[in-house]
């Protein structure tokens, strides 16, 4: 019987709205890249947005929530990079 490796892959936990209200968290999951020595590494976020407004709209967002940072490849580059967790506020007006 063969074993599969899991090697990326995402879900979403979560994912609601309620009175004006947006939410929605996931989770992915990213293999190790043996050739560029990337370990494995799982990243969270989330983001929530608040209606102030028919028109305003405050959206909190977060990247990478439980770890300070995590290596990345990018493809332009054979150079694995240190990518920071983020959190910011967007204000978005409909018009």
């Amino acid at each position: 019987m063969a074993t599969r490796r899991l090697t990326s892959g995402a879900c979403a936990l979560a994912r609601g709205s309620q009175r004006g209200s947006r939410w929605a968290a996931a989770i992915y999951y990213v293999g190790r890249l043996e050739q560029l020595a990337v370990p494995s590494y799982t990243r969270t976020d989330a983001r929530a947005e608040f209606a102030l407004t028919r028109q305003l709209s405050l959206i909190g967002v977060g990247q990478n929530l439980f770890d300070r940072t995590h290596r990345e490849f990018q493809t332009i580059s054979p150079i694995a990079t240190e990518v920071p967790r983020s959190v910011r506020a967007d204000l978005r007006w409909k018009f």
